[in-house]
């Protein structure tokens, strides 16, 4: 059922029809959508003739991934244990990086881009070096993505590739990739890896040809260091010293988890978004204190970043874990640490007042419209080329099918708090992208592997990782 990217459009309209799909106000209500080029056409409320009947199932828009770097999967096979102490980018992606072959980057990223469609991820927003390769690897599977090859001009890797990497960001600007699902974002990598001139580049290139800009932004203590020693200033302030911030259609700043007051308020919810990759960044820092961010009234995301770091793809897990931030605040509150030495009831009482304080204030944490708005609509608006993340007239059919009949889906009276809050990926029925079915339906996972493109990639890609960490020395 995987197509090649030549038949990654549909060239003539269909109908799909479904009792309960998840419309743009939240309902869900029964549907026919017409989806014609990669688009959906039209939504007409009832069943009215479909080409295709969804029975029994639900159908939401595919989620969006919106920081990525897929090739990075490679990394679960390696211990990572010993190198989160201090910085595991620099002390170990980085070593490693450095021996990577292009035609390594497809296959892990091939890999990569398969395990996220089978957690129901229709687009990523993925970051990462050989662009060209990396493209041409995710386009293969049929998943959506937005390419920002990195860029770095002082440290990493990238350094070397920098010219190739600029041109890939530009080549993918185009309509042949457009129509296979693929479009193009400037991916700086990081503000203590980028010069105050390659910055100036990068804003220039953004005004000149409408492109996002995809970046880390204040994502370690040696960057905020380096930041500070060098500049006198922060990462954001910086960026904005430097006319970045306002010189692209919509910035999307990853991590931010060193963003101080000053800096937030530098920020507009209307073209910056910040982005939260909960699991990662527990294990190579420390979770950004999205709280804030929420009394700032900024806009964010939520992504898995690499499953190099976190070991899954699976945007559900992450939904999970910001819900349950709603009474974290009680764990770490002066009243705890008072009842623990303390033992009494008056302190137990307090950290339980304390508890219920955060429970209200951060309702919206477990508000599964609100999590959903972090991998549907926020996402789906951030590149000017395109909409997805919502079943509207003009988006991307890109759309999961549930089964509503899955254990993990059962009882279907909530249907948003399932796909927000369960472990439900084993209940998809079938994913589409550009108005194509990616698998075969009631038997998707299975068939996505049965592929031969599935099977022949973990192949070599086993053989390729292989040889990267002998010569890594690993």
């Amino acid at each position: 059922m995987l197509l090649t990217p030549e038949d990654n459009h549909m060239t003539s309209p269909f109908t799909i029809s479904c009792d309960h799909v998840l419309l743009p106000d939240g309902s869900v209500q029964p549907a026919t959508l017409t989806v014609d080029k990669g688009k959906i056409q039209t939504i007409t409320p009832g069943i009215h003739s479909p080409s295709e009947h969804l029975s029994d199932q639900l159908l939401t828009p595919a989620f969006i991934n919106a920081h990525t770097h897929l090739a990075m999967a490679c990394f679960r096979g390696i211990d990572v244990n010993t190198s989160t102490k201090n910085n595991m980018i620099e002390d170990l992606f980085y070593h490693v990086e450095s021996h990577l072959m292009p035609e390594d980057v497809a296959a892990f990223a091939t890999l990569g881009a398969f395990e996220s469609l089978l957690n129901g991820v229709g687009l990523v927003w993925d970051h990462y070096y050989f662009g060209h390769h990396l493209t041409k690897a995710i386009s293969s599977t049929g998943l959506c993505a937005v390419v920002a090859p990195t860029l770095q001009d002082i440290s990493g890797p990238g350094v070397v590739q920098l010219e190739q990497q600029l041109q890939a960001t530009l080549d993918l600007n185009s309509t042949h990739w457009n129509t296979q699902g693929i479009w193009s974002s400037i991916g700086p990598h990081a503000t203590d890896t980028v010069s105050d001139d390659l910055w100036h580049s990068i804003a220039n290139l953004a005004q000149t040809h409408n492109l996002p800009i995809h970046s880390h932004v204040a994502q370690s203590i040696e960057e905020f260091e380096r930041s500070i020693t060098l500049h006198n200033m922060s990462p954001i302030t910086r960026l904005h010293s430097l006319g970045v911030l306002d010189s692209a259609p919509h910035i999307l700043l990853v991590h931010a988890i060193f963003t101080s007051k000053d800096d937030m308020n530098l920020l507009s919810p209307n073209i910056h978004t910040l982005g939260y990759c909960p699991f990662s960044q527990l294990i190579f820092a420390l979770p950004a204190h999205v709280h804030r961010w929420q009394e700032h009234q900024l806009q964010w995301i939520v992504a898995t970043d690499a499953a190099a770091s976190n070991d899954s793809m699976n945007l559900q897990k992450e939904m999970r874990f910001i819900s349950g931030l709603r009474t974290l605040p009680a764990t770490h509150s002066r009243a705890y640490n008072q009842f623990y030495h303390s033992s009494s009831l008056r302190d137990a009482k307090l950290t339980q007042h304390t508890r219920q304080a955060s429970h209200q204030s951060l309702a919206k944490f477990s508000d599964p419209d609100f999590l959903l708005s972090r991998v549907f609509q926020r996402p789906g608006m951030m590149h000017p080329q395109f909409e997805a993340g919502v079943i509207k007239e003009g988006a991307l059919a890109n759309l999961i099918a549930w089964d509503l009949n899955h254990p993990t889906m059962w009882p279907p009276s909530l249907p948003k708090r399932a796909v927000a809050m369960n472990d439900s990926s084993q209940a998809i029925a079938n994913v589409m992208t550009l108005g194509k079915w990616r698998g075969t339906h009631h038997n998707y996972h299975q068939s996505i592997l049965a592929s031969d493109l599935y099977k022949d990639t973990l192949q070599e890609a086993n053989s390729r990782l292989t040889s990267l960490l002998q010569r890594a020395g690993i």
